[in-house]
């Protein structure tokens, strides 16, 4: 998915719409380029931002029991 929103609320909505991979459109085009072909080769390429969110989710998660 390539959009302008960064925020946590877009980002996991779209990830359990089904979205492999999050990039902002900040990113430069020859960055979204490799991201694309990493995507298409089952990678599920995003900034260190939101992979940084996905992992501190996880572990309030498991923090939490659930």
């Amino acid at each position: 998915m390539g959009t302008s929103l960064e925020d946590t609320e877009n980002v996991f909505n779209a990830l359990k719409a089904g979205a492999t991979s999050y990039l902002t459109k900040s990113n430069p085009a020859s960055g979204i380029m490799d991201a694309i072909h990493e995507a298409h080769k089952g990678g599920a390429p995003m900034t260190n931002k939101i992979a940084k969110e996905i992992g501190n989710f996880s572990q309030k998660k498991a923090g939490n029991g659930q």
